[in-house]
């Protein structure tokens, strides 16, 4: 008889399973086989030695193989395992049954291995019907199973503290002690996990909560139905149970959904949901999602999500989104991989790849695609469009900004288009401007050179101190070294000190200006060149009848039935920029 450990991982939680394993045996009984498992790091298993053969022999070898896959070959068919904490229970799948329901009662305390003293909220579960009950200030605890078999399986779990399972047949008073767990770090309280929450804490019983840190196991169960956590077909530990199909009343709590789960208020899942999953007013998931979130209110998820999150007010993913997140009011998340559509404002704190849409306020650290808001986008970098309805503000755009306002630090491609846009690393001139509509003239351009938005105002003191404030849109071009050209079309818009301003009109005037400089300096050049000037004015006066506050007949007038006067005439500019 001969056992070769090759190696093992050490075996802990949900993971016990699947941990790999190489060992073998050599002509060794079923019984034998069984005790040199259970004598590897951290298994323990759990069986009633009556149910098992003396005269099975063993002789196999398993190489970087799951402990399931191992202990399944050489036990064979007539027995199903459940793995409990750190046990793995192993119970024939035909058990023998008595002929009616008895009650197999446990009762006792619960008291700590090392110091002697009672340990209160430990959970004390049969391990196939999950019938729990968790010990009192006292440490004890009394439950009954009604049960169909000779034996029933409990399981003695606290946080922090090694497992316990007892297997009896009769009603068993009985003090077990616990042995803690070799202290590690102090853990770290997650401030995103899901019992954290006040409206999980409001849903969800103290005791469900208790059992869910207490008990590591994940039970698959085909359906379940609750009214509220705890009353329901899973009972106390329903925090335990992953479900294909779940209907809650009002309110369910569950380890989580592989299918379909349908709240008609609050879904509460602790690790995890793949499928479709409506509340009537949230959904909570304490790890992934993958599948289709609906709430008539609030989605939170703690992990990453897949596919399309919707509500009617908020969502939250504390990770990252692949795919659609759409909400009534507000999103929340971290990389995002698709649509993040919201009526008011939406967040990624990491980058975007897709289309970021919101009716007032978009934030994210990146953007690769569209950002489009009514009101604002905010952005580190920009790697397509940002539309806004007022303002854009980027540090380092690749594409475009179409806005009122328009800020980016730097633009390595595109254009920001807008009434005005301000590029740090990009073009800011002030210039002092005589023209033959105006003689003094105070502008200022800003943008790329490509692309820039003038901003001006002037004024004539001649004509009782007439003044006008206009805004457009220019481009330069480099015609030969320290020559360039420019090409602007502006507004402005005429005022009148004299004249009551609730009786001011339609006065503005267009202007195409084709320029020439030369640059002087760095930070100085001249600029002088004609301009097509298009006056539409509604002022008449009557006694002189004349239009307009501009003293120009030009080469071409007329005037409309509605009192729009049009004129147009060739002008002069010339200005100092700096």
């Amino acid at each position: 008889m001969l056992l070769l450990f090759i190696w093992c991982h050490p075996l802990v939680g949900q993971g016990l399973s699947n941990e790999r394993v190489s060992i073998q045996f050599k002509n060794v009984t079923l019984i034998n086989a069984l005790v040199q498992i259970n004598a590897l790091d951290q298994v323990k298993l759990s069986y009633n030695p009556d149910h098992v053969s003396n005269e099975k022999l063993i002789d196999e070898s398993f190489e970087n193989e799951s402990l399931d896959v191992i202990l399944k070959s050489i036990l064979g068919s007539a027995f199903e395992l459940k793995y409990r904490g750190s046990y793995v229970i192993i119970q024939p799948k035909k058990e023998k049954e008595v002929k009616k329901k008895h009650p197999i009662e446990l009762k006792g305390a619960i008291k700590d291995a090392e110091t002697g003293q009672a340990i209160k909220d430990v959970t004390v579960y049969e391990v196939n019907k999950l019938d729990a009950t968790l010990t009192n200030d006292r440490g004890e605890f009394d439950l009954t199973v009604q049960a169909k078999t000779e034996y029933l399986t409990f399981a003695i779990s606290r946080e922090n503290y090694q497992d316990t399972v007892i297997q009896i047949r009769n009603i068993s008073e009985m003090t077990v002690s616990l042995r803690p767990e070799k202290k590690g770090k102090s853990k770290v309280i997650d401030r995103f996990e899901i019992e954290t929450k006040k409206l999980v804490r409001f849903f969800t019983p103290n005791e469900s909560r208790k059992n869910a840190r207490n008990v590591s196991l994940d039970e698959q169960r085909f359906f379940q139905f609750s009214v509220i956590p705890k009353v329901g077909t899973n009972g106390k530990m329903s925090g335990q149970i992953t479900n294909q199909l779940s209907v809650n009343l009002l309110a369910g709590y569950a380890q989580g959904v592989n299918g379909v789960e349908i709240g008609g208020f609050y879904n509460i899942d602790r690790k995890g949901m793949t499928g479709l999953q409506m509340g009537g007013f949230g959904n909570a998931v304490g790890g992934e999602s993958h599948g289709v979130q609906l709430a008539g209110f609030l989605n939170t998820t703690k992990g990453y999500t897949n596919g399309v999150q919707a509500a009617g007010f908020v969502n939250i993913v504390t990770d990252d989104v692949k795919g659609v997140q759409a909400a009534g009011f507000v999103n929340l998340s971290k990389k995002v991989s698709g649509v993040q559509t919201a009526g008011f404002v939406n967040l990624a704190t990491k980058e975007l790849a897709g289309v970021q849409g919101a009716g007032f306020v978009n934030m994210a650290k990146s953007i690769k695609g569209v950002q489009a808001a009514g009101f604002v986008n905010l952005t580190n970098d920009v790697d397509g469009a940002q539309v806004a309805g007022f303002l854009n503000i980027a540090k380092k755009l690749k594409g475009v900004q179409i806005g009122v306002l328009n800020i980016a630090d730097t633009v390595e491609r595109g254009v920001p288009i807008g009434l005005f846009s301000f590029v740090k690393s990009g073009l800011h001139q002030f210039g002092m401007e005589h023209n033959d509509f105006m003689p003094y003239n105070a502008s200022f351009r800003s943008g790329l050179h490509k692309f820039y938005s003038v901003l001006s105002a002037g004024v004539d003191p001649s004509k009782d101190n007439l003044w006008t404030y206009g805004l457009g849109f220019g481009t330069q071009l480099d015609l030969r070294k320290k020559w360039y050209g420019n090409i602007e079309l502006t507004a402005h818009s005429i005022q009148n000190p004299e004249r009551d301003q609730e009786d001011d009109e339609l006065n503005l005037l267009n202007r195409l200006n084709l320029n020439i400089g030369y640059q002087i300096g760095k930070h100085l050049s001249i600029n002088a060149g004609p301009t097509l000037n298009l006056y539409l004015t509604k002022v008449y006066d009557p006694a002189a009848d004349t239009y307009g506050d501009l003293d120009h007949s030009g080469f071409y007038q007329s005037s409309s039935e509605d009192g729009l006067h049009l004129s147009a005439w060739v002008g002069y500019a010339v200005s100092v920029r700096f």
